[in-house]
C-alpha cells in the first residue's frame, strides 16, 4: 500500500513537471507549490522528483532560476538525504554564479560544507 501512495506521489509531481513545460510563464506558481511540496513529510522518491522537477524548471526557464535555487537553497537547510543535498550543492555551484548576485548563496553551500557529512563535503569542495 505505502508503494502505491509514494507512486502516485511521484505520478503528481510529474504531472506538475509536465505542466511546467507546457506553460513556461506559470513557473512562479509552479515553482511555489513544488517548494510547498518539499515541505511536507515524503520519502526519497517523492522529494527527488519534487527536485528534479524544479532543476529542470531552471534549466529550461531562465526566468525562474533566482526563485529555483532560493527554494532548492531553503530545502537543503533541514534535508536528510546526502544524494539531494549533494545534487543541489553542484546545481548551486553550476548556476550560482551566472545569477546577478551570486554571493547569497555562498551562506548556503558554506553551512553544508561545514555541517554535512563527508560525502556532502566531498561533493561541494569538488564542484570548485
Amino acid at each position: 500500500m505505502y508503494f502505491l501512495f509514494v507512486f502516485l506521489q511521484v505520478v503528481v509531481v510529474q504531472a506538475i513537471s509536465a505542466l511546467c513545460q507546457k506553460y513556461p510563464r506559470k513557473h512562479s506558481v509552479m515553482m511555489t507549490f513544488l517548494s510547498n511540496m518539499l515541505r511536507d513529510d515524503g520519502g526519497f522518491e517523492y522529494k527527488r522528483a519534487i527536485v528534479d522537477c524544479i532543476i529542470s524548471i531552471v534549466e529550461e526557464n531562465p526566468e525562474s532560476k533566482e526563485a529555483g535555487l532560493a527554494h532548492l537553497c531553503e530545502f537543503i537547510e533541514d534535508c536528510e538525504h546526502t544524494v539531494l543535498a549533494t545534487k543541489i550543492l553542484h546545481l548551486l555551484g553550476k548556476e550560482g554564479p551566472r545569477t546577478p548576485v551570486p554571493s547569497k548563496y555562498i551562506r548556503f553551500i558554506f553551512n553544508r560544507v561545514v555541517l554535512e557529512n563527508e560525502a556532502v563535503r566531498a561533493g561541494e569542495s569538488l564542484e570548485h
